[in-house]
Order: C-alpha cells, then sequence, then structure tokens
C-alpha cells in the first residue's frame, strides 16, 4: 500500500511541475486537516476519538501496540481479523464529511509528502562539480592541504562536544555548503555552539561570521579546544539577535550603505554566503527574506526546525503566491476565504518592499498553534519501547487535562513542570506531582500552607474531588487500557499527518524563494536592489536537499540556492 511520493525527482523539474505537485499536497491537507487542529493534550476532554471515521475506529482498535507501529512508520494496513478482506473495502462514509478512507489518507501522506530519503552528495539541479562559478578559486588545493590534518587525532579535538547526531548533521551540511557556495566568506546565523562555524573554518578554510544571541562564550570555549594545527580560516563569533530589515540592501554595492544590517556589512563589500542549521521559527523566514535582499549575498543553505516558534504568522506564513487565496493562480484551492480558527490580531503593516500580497486577517492562510506544534513530530525513528512511553506520557496528560476540565479547576499555566519518569508513577501520583509544579495547585496540593487554625484540611473540593477520580482511573486497568489504545491510535494518525503539514511549510518557503529569484535574478536586480549593483548576473537555483538521515536528524529538509 505504500505509495511513492510524488516529488520523487523534485529539483530537475520545471517550476510548473513542481506547483502542480503542491496543488496535490494543499488539496490532501485541506481535506485532512481536521486531524491537527486539536492539541492531543484535550484528547479526551474533547472527545477527539469520536471524531475520527466510524470504520477508521473499527480497524485500529483491532491493532496490538506494534501492528499501530508498523501503520505509522511503513503506512502497512494489516487485517487482523479477516486476512481475506480487501483493503478497498475500507473506503466508503466518513464522520468527517468527505475524509475519505483509511487507505486513501496513510497513502496519500506518503505520496504527498516531500521526499525525504538521504542521499550523500546528491544531484543538484544545473550543478556541475568542476563549475568555477560554484567554486572557490583554490579550493581543490585548499583540500589537499588540509586532507592530512583531518584523517588524525588532531583532527578528533574538532568534534569535541558532538553527540552523534551533532556529529552526523555537521558532516553532511558542511559538505553541502563546501559544495555550493562558491565564496570564502559566511555567515553562520543561530551558529550555537559553534560546531558548524568551526568545521567550515578550520576544515573547508572559510572566513565565518558565527552569530547567535547565547552561547557565544560556551562557542569560544569549544574553539580553544580545537588544535591549533587544523585551524586555516577564520571564525568571529558574535553575540546579537538577527532580525530582517526591511532596508536592509544597500544602494552601492559596497555592502556597507545606508541602512545595511550591520552583520550583512561584515565582509566590507566582499561576496559571502548564509548559512543556518536548524533554525527556529520566524528566524529561518528572517534569512530568507535577508538573502533575497542582499546583493552580496550569493548563496544560502538552511535547514529550518521548531515551527512552533513561528510566532509572526500572518507574516511567516503563506509566503508564496501558491498559499495566497487572492491569487488568480490556483482558486480552486480557496473556494472561501479560510477563517483562522483562533483570534490573532496583528499590529504590522503589510507595505513591505518584499513580495507579500496585502491581505486581511480572514484571507491569509494560516496554521493554528496546534498543526505548527504538530508539524515537528515524526516517526520515522519511533520503535516499540518510544511509542510505549510517549504514549503513556501523553496519557497520562491528556487525562489529568480531562479531569481538570471537569472539576473547572484554573491552573496558571497549561504547561506543567517536567516529571522525571513519569511512566514509573501511577496515574494519581503523576496528578499529585504534576499539580505541585503549577502555582495555583501546588500550595494545596503539595501540603504547604493547607491547613487551618483548627488543624482541619483546607484542600480546595475540586482538587479533592479530582484526586478520588485519579484514584478511580489508576484502579481501573481495563478501562484505562483501552482510552489509552485510542490515545495511541490518534497520536499515531496525527503525526503520519505531520509530514504533511512540513511539506506544505517547507515548499511555501521554496516557491517563495523561486517565484522572487526567477522574477529579479535574470535581470541582474537581487529583491531589494534600486538597480545600483546588479551583482547577480546569473540565474541562481534553488532546490530542496534530504540532507541529513531522518532517523537521525528528523528535520532533514534544507532549503539551498545557488
Amino acid at each position: 500500500m505504500s505509495s511513492q511520493s510524488i516529488y520523487s525527482g523534485f529539483n530537475s523539474n520545471s517550476l510548473e511541475d513542481q506547483k502542480a505537485c503542491y496543488v496535490k499536497t494543499i488539496e490532501f491537507y485541506n481535506k485532512y486537516k481536521w486531524l491537527g487542529k486539536n492539541h492531543i493534550t484535550n484528547f479526551f476532554a474533547e472527545e477527539q476519538f469520536a471524531t475520527l471515521p466510524q470504520d477508521w475506529q473499527a480497524e485500529l482498535l483491532l491493532y496490538s501496540d506494534q501492528d499501530l507501529l508498523n501503520v505509522a512508520t511503513k503506512s502497512v494496513l494489516l487485517q487482523v481479523v479477516k486476512e481475506e478482506q480487501q483493503i478497498d473495502s475500507l473506503g466508503g462514509g466518513t464522520k468527517n464529511g468527505d475524509a475519505g478512507g483509511l487507505v486513501d489518507f496513510l497513502s496519500g501522506c506518503e505520496k504527498y509528502s516531500f521526499d525525504r530519503k538521504f542521499m550523500p552528495n546528491p544531484p543538484l539541479k544545473n550543478f556541475r562539480e568542476d563549475n568555477d562559478e560554484h567554486s572557490d578559486t583554490n579550493k581543490s588545493d585548499t583540500r589537499r592541504s588540509n586532507s592530512d590534518k583531518f584523517s588524525g587525532k588532531q583532527a578528533k579535538s574538532l568534534d569535541i562536544g558532538k553527540n552523534h547526531k551533532k556529529l552526523h548533521e555537521v558532516q553532511h551540511v558542511s559538505q553541502l555548503i563546501d559544495r555550493v557556495c562558491g565564496v570564502k566568506n559566511i555567515i553562520d546565523i543561530g551558529s550555537g555552539k559553534g560546531y558548524l562555524s568551526r568545521e567550515l573554518a578550520y576544515k573547508y578554510n572559510k572566513n565565518v561570521l558565527a552569530l547567535d544571541n547565547k552561547n557565544e562564550n560556551g562557542a569560544k570555549k569549544l574553539d580553544k579546544k580545537t588544535s591549533n594545527s587544523i585551524k586555516t580560516g577564520s571564525i568571529t563569533y558574535k553575540s546579537g539577535f538577527f532580525k530582517c530589515m526591511d532596508n536592509i540592501g544597500d544602494s552601492d554595492g559596497s555592502g556597507n550603505g545606508n541602512g545595511t544590517h550591520e552583520y550583512m556589512g561584515y565582509f566590507n563589500g566582499q561576496d559571502y554566503a548564509i548559512v543556518g542549521l536548524h533554525c527556529c521559527g520566524d528566524l529561518s523566514v528572517d534569512i530568507i527574506k535577508t538573502f533575497l535582499m542582499e546583493k552580496r549575498c550569493k548563496s544560502m543553505v538552511l535547514v529550518g526546525c521548531c515551527y512552533n516558534l513561528i510566532a509572526n504568522r500572518t507574516e511567516n506564513l503563506g509566503l508564496s503566491s501558491m498559499l495566497k487565496p487572492n491569487s488568480n493562480n490556483y482558486p480552486e484551492l480557496y473556494p472561501y476565504p479560510y477563517s483562522y480558527p483562533y483570534p490573532y490580531s496583528h499590529s504590522h503593516s503589510h507595505s513591505h518592499s518584499y513580495p507579500h500580497a496585502a491581505q486581511t486577517e480572514d484571507q491569509v492562510f494560516m496554521m493554528n498553534e496546534n498543526e505548527l506544534n504538530l508539524a515537528n513530530q515524526t516517526v520515522a525513528s519511533w520503535n516499540h519501547n518510544t511509542l510505549s512511553i510517549g504514549v503513556t506520557k501523553l496519557y497520562y496528560r491528556s487525562k489529568l487535562q480531562q479531569l481538570v476540565v471537569r472539576h473547572g479547576i484554573t491552573l496558571s499555566s497549561k504547561k506543567m513542570g517536567k516529571i522525571p519518569d513519569p511512566t514509573s508513577l501511577s496515574f494519581y501520583e503523576y496528578c499529585v506531582k504534576s499539580l505541585c509544579t503549577n502555582t495555583r495547585t501546588k500550595t494545596e496540593i503539595c501540603g504547604r500552607d493547607n491547613t487551618q487554625e483548627s488543624g482541619r484540611d483546607t484542600v480546595d473540593p475540586s482538587l479533592q474531588l479530582l484526586l478520588e477520580d485519579a484514584k478511580a482511573i489508576s484502579s481501573n486497568e481495563t478501562e484505562r487500557d483501552l482510552e489509552r489504545k485510542k490515545l495511541a491510535i490518534m497520536w499515531l494518525l496525527k503525526c503520519v499527518f505531520a509530514k504533511i503539514l512540513e511539506t506544505v511549510i517547507v515548499l511555501d518557503r521554496y516557491f517563495y524563494l523561486a517565484e522572487n529569484i526567477s522574477t529579479h535574478a535574470s535581470s541582474g536586480l537581487n529583491y531589494g536592489d534600486d538597480g545600483g549593483g546588479g551583482d547577480r548576473s546569473r540565474c541562481l537555483n534553488v532546490c530542496i536537499v534530504p540532507v541529513f538521515d531522518q532517523l537521525i536528524s528528523p528535520r532533514n529538509l534544507a532549503l539551498v540556492v545557488y
């Protein structure tokens, strides 16, 4: 039943063919977006299982945890009771209108999400390895001179502090950057502890500006532990917040023009590339906009993450014309204005120099915060143990939320403090510990100042009832197992759908880049340039590259411009 992604060979396709694929993904997203609108924490309080089509419920309740895991990780729909039953018979009527059959949903999540298959040194559109346009003048000499240094003990000093995941990420993204960024100067945005910056400087002989709003001291300490014998390029560590500015482009081509961001002028008019490894939320979009505005910025490699941290949703979602409801290109995708289900007020004007169409709040494409949280999830690396632990944690938190709502208890925050190893606790014990982390209920639950002068207990009656219910739930193993399975089913379906959500977000950014580069690079003008420089005389290419093995690093899609 597993379907091949329609995005196989995406980078070699024409822009129109790419858009045709994206239209199908958006249509699929619109069909099943009801799955992502509600947070799993409210699973019991909102009776979310009842929103699933009846045939989905009946089929999946027959499955063991391992069978459910196979459904999520391999899109394999097992016939547990009647093996002779035809899979196609699962289609039919649904509780969610035309939501379609379970088979259609599972195969569609594979078919309409971006192909994540990792391939070291992947083929790139219009790219020749020996093309001087994509090469430093002395790149081959630099590689020869550094090869011996990175085969011995001294090279290991460059890996101090890296875990297995970070080693994999830095190795492969630095190779990609060196391959496509044909300049010596690099600005590493969100550099953190400087792992990528040091790799680029000392292994690939780059001049790197490492910019992060924190960890500057930690990065410098790790730098001191790196063997001096392998240091070839240079690094400058700076602390500061990076934010795209409307007037970031300069008019004289010097890189120091009036209004240029201080970091963009760091290389004194020289060309540079901008890179970012797992840049969170709005930072990824700021990097993209900056690249389009700065004509001295010749290439970009960007891996985004933490979509839940996209705070400015009115401007940083729906960037491309593909997600403009008032676009004449694909009106069938928006038969009516998309209404955002949660009020979101914004004071930002839409008169920016970058290409945002004038939009009203009820017309802008929007994912709610629950969808953005869900877009971070992946099932690729799940196993039976991680699934069991994860579902138990979610069950406890969701069940507690149901009791909080049932008894009308007001908490100081929706979030509870971290409970070390909650799976080792009974549900009752979990409730006590969780309520002790919330400032609204901490005093009464933890027994601090909870007695009157007469010595009688003053615990809120609602809290007392909640704890009594928690004890009853802990003792009812049969009901608990059934409810836990229902939650597991919903969570797995949500996480399978997450790959569609991420595809919508990443490709929106891709088309935003592709549309603006095709519009302005062909005339030698960079977006935001007033015509005084014309430094981008050649046409730029935009690609999406699965730069990591998703089993090691789930956020593995890199936006590459060269």
